[in-house]
């Protein structure tokens, strides 16, 4: 005797099995109704809606940049004294607008954001240069009338110039394209 469901209290299955092959391979569907569409989603191998990113570093450099900064998660324990500053700059923000309101949660609901949106350009603004103590959540910026090098220092110097950053024991910046 093979192996076989025991019996499960609730409505049984109104499409079997083979239905559902026959409707997947034919693209049909037929009236379904939601709670079997999450049902035959749920039971799917291959699931849309979850993914994973990864980035293809193109940098030869990469790796030797990335250990300096995977350190600080992964090696040495930041100490106590020790200060974590994230520079970048904003040049601009893209002006979105999502097409449908956003729901809000409800018992036995989260809320829901609709994914869709519509882009409205983008908002220029002046060189917008911040730095981000990760430890304080404390935000220091700056908007220099040029981009570059030179904005760039003098926001660190600003930093520097500060107690908290001065008798630190390591200060850690951390830039993307600078």
């Amino acid at each position: 005797m093979g192996l076989c469901d025991r019996p499960r209290s609730g409505r049984p299955r109104r499409i079997s099995e083979l239905e559902r092959a026959e409707l997947t391979r034919r693209g049909l569907t037929g009236d379904i109704s939601a709670s079997s569409v999450r049902r035959i989603l749920a039971e799917h191998p291959v699931k849309p809606w979850r993914y994973q990113s990864w980035i293809f570093p193109r940098d030869p450099e990469f790796t030797a940049k990335a250990t300096v900064v995977l350190d600080l998660y992964q090696g040495q324990p930041l100490g106590p004294n020790d200060r974590v500053i994230s520079v970048d700059a904003k040049p601009s923000i893209q002006a979105r607008a999502r097409i449908h309101p956003t729901a809000p949660p409800a018992p036995g609901r989260v809320i829901r954001v609709e994914h869709e949106y519509e882009r409205h350009g983008a908002l220029a603004l002046l060189a917008l240069l911040a730095a981000l103590d990760v430890h304080t959540g404390q935000i220091t910026a700056t908007t220099p009338p040029t981009s570059g090098i030179a904005p760039f220092m003098a926001l660190l110097g600003q930093i520097m110039a500060q107690d908290r950053y001065k008798k630190a024991d390591r200060v850690f910046v951390i830039v993307d394209n600078h």
